[in-house]
């Protein structure tokens, strides 16, 4: 991406897939936004002296291990299996390190295809588990009931309900965050602190403008281009096709769809820490990632223990930061009925008055706790091409990228070191760390850099990540402008009914004064007229509007506009 945050649980801020229709068609859907996106992938296998065996006749599986008690839609079409028949003991005996050689090629064949980093754990249960069957028992999973289902927990607990004989699990990363510099002025100012100070970035938007900047409504970073389901799956799936062909054995994998701890089985695979806002972060990428599981009955020898590098420390900006307090006081878990990713994704009804207020102009899912925290105040160079699942460049170019490696990466991240994380001996992520690191960790596990005849990247256009409220409303009015504006994005999942609601409620929040944005200073007529259109579309868009949920919430955003001229 993409749960409610809590450590290992589905990550809230990617939204739950129907894998079924991204294996089925992987790439048939209309793509509104193509025009924006581009990712690298490639098809070459990692370098070998020895020749892949021919695949097995019957290599895509059907799942035939699931407990007896499995609710819900069945999946139509091909299961998420590959079945590439008995392990190759020949070719494994063959490699001067054995299993540990498999592991590293199939390590390699990972970036290869575009995944940042690729790390390998055991399928044994999570210790976190009890703490997440607490969390369920609480309600704080909100309307998730998925979540709370018993043939679900069941293989939370015990994976080999998922894969039978499962031996490994290949946990990928892939990122997704534009760097600090990355957010446009409408986003960005949600993260300004709302005290002067001496280093703050001068991006940041003057009190003067942060109130037009409210007309607009603000998308999380994630979902700036096409669904990214869409995009790793058929990475995914190729790294199991291709591994399974070669070596043998079965291969089950998942894109935030299945019922894994996968920030667990992450952390325990060395690709980072669990942070206070409940999200892997890993030292060098930083929270924006998406994590992807391949469960395989391989037994591809667990990773050697990462010296423990990061951490949270005393640092709270994440937990101050939430603009609605779902981040428990003491870190490590999120309230998801509470979570503005939550309210604006998952919630399918309507969203409490009370917190309505505090969700500012944010309209699908939310990027404060990520953009405050300090492993995530890096910018990407200036010239140097971003190298991102979202990297705009030609798709011309994809196919003569060379594989990344960790010696070949010839650009680096810039970072901000006028800010450090303290020590904390109650940290339950173990010691310190700093964010003045050297940058050839981060630039050495992305994926490789466009070639020099590329055009220059550039960030999505501002009607994506920032869209006029007012143009969005009239386009939510009708089912036909919702699909021809959001298919292929993720955003096409909530439907046109969560997202006019959502847009209705950063309408009502667009002339509130002060807070962290500042003050409505200069621009007053310009202003007005601003708030003059959205609660003439508003009027409009009520007058044909059907739906009760979504007639309450326009009334609520009418009312407050009202009282604000009054």
């Amino acid at each position: 991406m993409r749960g409610s945050r809590l450590p290992s649980i589905p990550l809230l801020l990617l939204p739950t897939p129907r894998p079924a229709t991204a294996l089925r068609r992987p790439f048939t859907r209309r793509r509104a936004l193509t025009t924006y996106i581009s990712f690298f992938s490639s098809s070459a296998a990692a370098p070998s002296t020895t020749p892949d065996p021919p695949p097995p006749p019957s290599s895509v599986a059907t799942s035939s291990s699931s407990p007896p008690k499995r609710r819900g839609r069945r999946r139509r079409g091909q299961q998420p299996e590959y079945d590439g028949g008995p392990i190759n003991e020949a070719l494994v005996a063959s490699l001067p390190g054995g299993w540990e050689d498999v592991r590293e090629e199939i390590k390699k064949h990972a970036e290869s295809l575009g995944f940042a980093r690729a790390r390998v754990t055991t399928p044994e249960p999570s210790s976190r588990f009890d703490q997440y069957k607490a969390w369920v028992a609480k309600g704080q999973h909100g309307e998730m009931g998925y979540l709370a289902r018993e043939d679900r927990l069941a293989r939370r607990a015990d994976l080999d309900l998922i894969l039978s004989g499962v031996q490994a699990v290949i946990c990928t990363m892939t990122l997704y965050w534009p760097g600090k510099k990355g957010f446009p002025p409408a986003s960005a100012m949600h993260a300004t602190p709302s005290r002067p100070s001496s280093s703050s970035s001068s991006s940041s938007p003057s009190p003067s403008s942060s109130s037009l900047l409210k007309t607009k409504g603000v998308v999380s970073c994630y979902s700036w281009g096409e669904d990214y389901h869409n995009l790793i799956t058929p990475r995914l799936q190729s790294l199991a096709e291709w591994t399974h062909r070669r070596f043998g054995g079965q291969g089950r994998w998942y894109v935030d769809t299945g019922p894994l701890m996968e920030r667990d089985l992450a952390e325990r695979a060395g690709l980072g820490f669990i942070g206070k806002n409940t999200l892997l972060i890993n030292e060098g990428l930083g929270s924006g990632t998406f994590l992807a599981e391949l469960l395989t009955t391989l037994p591809l020898p667990q990773e050697e223990k990462r010296k423990k590098s990061g951490g949270c420390g005393t640092c709270r900006k994440c937990i101050v930061a939430c603009p609605t307090g779902a981040i428990d006081q003491d870190g490590f878990k999120i309230d998801a009925r509470k979570c503005v990713s939550y309210l604006t994704i998952e919630n399918k009804g309507g969203i409490p008055v009370e917190l309505r207020p505090k969700m500012k102009n944010l309209i699908y899912g939310c990027d404060i706790c990520q953009q405050v925290c300090p492993w995530n105040r890096w910018s990407w160079p200036e010239g140097k091409p971003m190298r991102t699942l979202f990297t705009t460049t030609a798709s011309s170019t994809m196919s003569s990228l060379p594989p990344s490696s960790s010696s070949s990466s010839s650009s680096s991240l810039s970072r901000s070191s006028s800010s450090s994380l303290s020590s904390s001996s109650s940290s339950s992520t173990g010691s310190a760390a700093t964010t003045n690191r050297s940058s050839d960790d981060i630039s050495s596990s992305l994926p490789p850099s466009p070639p020099p005849s590329a055009p220059p990247p550039s960030f999505p256009p501002l009607d994506v990540s920032t869209p006029a409220l007012a143009e969005l409303l009239r386009c939510l009015k009708t089912e036909e402008g919702f699909k021809k504006r959001f298919t292929g994005s993720p955003i096409q999942r909530i439907g046109r009914a969560r997202m006019l609601r959502n847009v209705a409620v950063a309408a009502g929040n667009s002339r509130d004064e002060g807070g962290r944005e500042g003050g409505r200073e200069g621009g007053r007529k310009e202003e007005e007229e601003e708030g003059e259109e959205l609660l003439r579309v508003l009027k409009e868009v009520l007058e044909e509007e059907e739906d009760e949920m979504v007639r309450e919430h326009l009334e609520w955003a009418i009312g407050r506009l009202e009282d604000s001229v009054e």
